[in-house]
């Protein structure tokens, strides 16, 4: 999917200029009469073969869609994804997590979120290309100016060269289904940043001819700059939401350009067929490229008295993953802390369920360290305290126990901690001790060796340079 970009006002002599200037008919024009220009679409494709050295394996079926279309396609892939009950659980979730401010009705918040950013998208379910010109905002009367003297319609090749990255990347690799895994978010998101990364700098290329080194550095820099604009834009979007969202186009750009200044298309295809694992290795590149970070796997037990009870539905296991932690973070404590709070993951594993209106979560993390268990222990004492103000606690160094309306256990164990949410104060003890018992930490295999040591982009200090410093 292509976000949007920021946007301003065009004076109304610049407007009418671009009214004049690029007619619908216009023979150099993406999208004639409400139809994908198939002559165009067929010299980028073929050009975009040649850049990414990746051949379709087949044809890619294309359409133009209005806002109102692209806002009803939308309603109808949310309610086939998440049934009412199943999007209202979520809310609770990440409400009772610090994650959501109460009350929040997260399905109109995610279809307001994408209907307003989105201009085009590639459905690895139906193989299918869409492109959303209405939702493109004026690029300002010199560039349009620039596509009339040029003979090019420099937007929406952009947006197509985009979306036929990502049908590349489903023929190819069948990378888009990975990405949509709905068992794990945290490696989905870290996968999704790979692909809209690997799209956005194919984008470029395509529309410039190429990616220069002095490009691709202005570029990422100026990418940077998206994620405060997206937060001026939206303001009322929760951050989960549209920090999620933003991190896929941002980060995942710093991402795959590194592996680009490393060898080209050719790394960028391998992160395709090796991608990453965890939105830690993205936002921390040096733990995917130098120093290998894979998650462990942790895998939740003493949990069967909730699976084998017809009375308790099962509302979501999960993996939150760093990104989530430093969102959470985020929420009260400044940008440092809760970078630091994050940086120490390793694996986290959340499982909620439901009797009616009771919720019952239990959330094991594993941290790098004990320290670095420490530190997120002590973030998260201070984040239940502001949002539970029970009037009994009970707590040691190492466990914090909450009684009253919102009961809450937290506790560490060496480099564990494990946060449980609303179970009653009477059987608390014995569960907890039930999932300390049982659950399972699987450590990582070997990741595919992709140092980057050996290119010259480290520092010093040993990390990866930042990209234009």
């Amino acid at each position: 999917m292509t976000a949007a970009a920021g946007r301003t006002r065009p004076a109304r002599r610049a407007y009418w200029l671009f009214a004049l200037l690029c007619l619908p008919g216009c023979s150099y024009s993406i999208v004639r009469g409400n139809e994908i220009n198939d002559r165009a679409a067929a010299t980028i494709e073929r050009q975009l073969e040649k850049i990414r050295g990746l051949s379709f394996k087949s044809p890619v079926p294309m359409e133009a869609k209005s806002a109102e279309e692209l806002r009803s396609y939308l309603r109808e892939e949310l309610d086939r994804e998440y049934a009412p009950e199943k999007i209202g659980a979520l809310a609770r979730i990440y409400e009772a997590l610090g994650l959501l401010p109460p009350h929040v009705d997260l399905g109109a918040a995610l279809l307001k979120l994408y209907s307003a950013q989105i201009a085009g998208f590639y459905d690895p379910r139906e193989g299918k290309l869409f492109l959303v010109p209405s939702g493109v905002p004026s690029a300002g009367w010199m560039i349009n100016v620039l596509q009339f003297v040029l003979r090019r319609d420099l937007v929406n090749e952009m947006l197509l060269s985009h979306e036929l990255t990502h049908a590349l990347q489903d023929q190819n690799y069948g990378t888009l289904a990975a990405a949509d895994d709905p068992s794990n978010d945290d490696r989905s998101l870290a996968i999704h940043a790979v692909l809209e990364g690997d799209a956005t700098l194919s984008g470029f290329a395509y529309v410039l001819g190429g990616l220069k080194q002095a490009t691709l550095l202005d570029l990422v820099q100026r990418l940077s700059a998206v994620p405060a604009e997206l937060e001026a834009t939206l303001p009322d979007t929760p951050p989960i939401l549209r920090d999620s969202l933003v991190f896929q186009y941002s980060a995942g750009a710093h991402f795959v350009a590194l592996a680009y200044l490393r060898g080209g298309w050719a790394a960028v295809n391998a992160l395709l067929a090796h991608p990453p694992t965890s939105t830690e290795q993205i936002l921390w590149p040096e733990k995917y490229f130098i120093r290998p970070d894979t998650p462990t796997d942790v895998r939740l037990g003493g949990l069967d008295d909730y699976r084998s009870n017809m009375e308790w539905t099962e509302a979501e296991e999960n993996t939150l993953g760093a990104l989530s932690i430093r969102i959470l973070a985020e929420g009260f404590f400044d940008r440092a802390r809760a970078e630091h709070v994050a940086q120490g993951w390793d694996g986290d594993r959340l499982a909620a369920y439901t009797r009616g209106d009771v919720m019952h979560i239990y959330w094991m993390t594993l941290w790098d360290s004990d320290d670095e268990a420490g530190e997120f222990f002590a973030a998260e004492r201070e984040i239940l305290a502001r949002k539970r103000t029970n009037p009994s606690v009970v707590a040691t160094p190492e466990r914090v126990v909450s009684e009253g309306d919102a009961p809450y256990w937290l506790e560490r164990r060496g480099s564990k901690v494990l946060v449980s949410l609303g179970v009653p104060i009477a059987e608390l003890g014995k569960r907890v001790d039930d999932v300390w018992a049982r659950t399972v930490f699987v450590r990582p295999g070997i990741q595919m060796d992709l140092d980057l040591a050996k290119s010259g982009k480290l520092g010093k200090s040993g990390k990866l340079r930042k990209l234009g410093g």
